[in-house]
C-alpha cells in the first residue's frame, strides 16, 4: 500500500478538468486544505463566486478520483462557492496578495461561527472546531468577540483571566489546551 500524501492527491485531481478554463481544478486554484486522516481524504474546491449547482459535477468527480487512491478509505470533497467576487478581484490559480496586502499578517485562514440567536452553540461549536484542528497538527486561535458575555473563558478554564500586554504593548493571548 502506498502512503497518502497530499501531493499524491493533488496529482490525481489534477486528471478533474474544469470545463470553463479547460484547465485541471489544482491548476485554477479550487482544490484549498488537502486533510488526510486514517485513510480518509478530505479537500475543499473553492470555486469563487460561481453557480454551485453547475460545479456539483466537478465535486463528484473530484470526490470519486479521491476515493480511487490506493489506501483512501473514504474521500470527501466540500464546495464553496459563497463568497462574492467582485469583477476585478483576482481569480482562481491567481497567486496570493503580497506578504504586507494581509491585514492579519501570519494568519492563514480563518473561520467565523456565527448567528443571531443566542443560545444555539455557537461557543461550544467554535471550541470544539478549534480543538479538533488543534488535535490535527495546525497552530490554532480563537477569538470570542461577544461583547456581552462570552463564554469562551469559561469553557476554556479560563474565567476571570485577563490577556496581558506584552514589551511591544501587543496582546498576549492566554492559552487552554494548546490554543490560543
Amino acid at each position: 500500500m502506498s502512503k497518502i500524501s497530499q501531493n499524491l492527491v493533488a496529482n490525481a485531481l489534477s486528471a478533474v478538468i474544469d470545463p470553463s478554463s479547460g484547465k485541471n481544478i489544482v491548476e485554477v486554484g479550487y482544490v484549498q486544505n488537502i486533510l488526510i486522516k486514517d485513510g480518509t481524504v478530505s479537500c475543499i474546491l473553492d470555486v469563487g463566486a460561481q453557480d454551485p449547482a453547475a460545479m456539483e459535477p466537478i465535486r463528484v468527480e473530484a470526490e470519486k478520483v479521491i476515493a480511487a487512491i490506493e489506501g483512501v478509505t473514504k474521500g470527501a470533497v466540500l464546495l464553496t462557492a459563497e463568497r462574492d467576487t467582485p469583477s476585478d478581484a483576482p481569480q482562481a490559480g491567481t497567486p496570493p496578495p503580497p506578504p504586507g496586502a494581509n491585514p492579519l499578517p501570519g494568519v492563514k485562514n480563518i473561520i467565523a461561527v456565527a448567528s443571531c440567536t443566542g443560545g444555539v452553540g455557537k461557543s461550544t461549536t467554535s471550541i470544539n472546531l478549534a480543538l479538533s484542528l488543534k488535535k490535527l497538527g495546525l497552530s490554532v486561535g480563537i477569538l470570542d468577540l461577544d461583547i456581552y458575555g462570552p463564554s469562551l473563558p469559561k469553557l476554556a478554564g479560563l474565567e476571570g483571566k485577563r490577556p496581558s500586554l506584552n514589551d511591544e504593548d501587543k496582546i498576549e493571548p492566554l492559552v487552554a489546551f494548546g490554543v490560543k
